[in-house]
C-alpha cells in the first residue's frame, strides 16, 4: 500500500490473493495499485525474491501470470 509491504493471508488461489492491510485497511480503495513484482515508491519486490517465496524459479513465475492480470510496460 503506497510502497508498504503487506502480508498475504490465507491461500493463494489461481489468480487471487488476500492481504492484511492492518489498521490502515480503511485507506485502501478500489482502483489502488497493488504491486506484486516491481517498484512502488521506495519499495521493491524483485522477480527473484518472489520466486524464492514461491519455491520456484523466476521464469516459472513469469509464465504463471495469467491473461487477466493487467500489465504496464515502462521503458527503461
Amino acid at each position: 500500500m503506497r510502497g508498504e509491504r503487506l502480508s498475504v493471508v490465507g491461500r493463494v488461489t489461481m489468480d487471487f490473493i488476500m492481504v492484511d492491510a492492518g489498521p490502515a485497511g480503511g485507506a485502501v480503495r478500489v482502483g489502488d495499485v497493488a504491486t506484486v513484482v516491481g517498484r512502488d515508491g521506495d519499495g521493491e519486490i524483485s522477480l527473484h525474491e518472489f520466486a524464492r517465496w514461491s519455491e520456484t524459479i523466476s521464469y516459472e513465475v513469469l509464465t504463471r501470470f495469467g491473461a487477466r492480470l493487467s500489465r504496464v510496460y515502462v521503458d527503461g
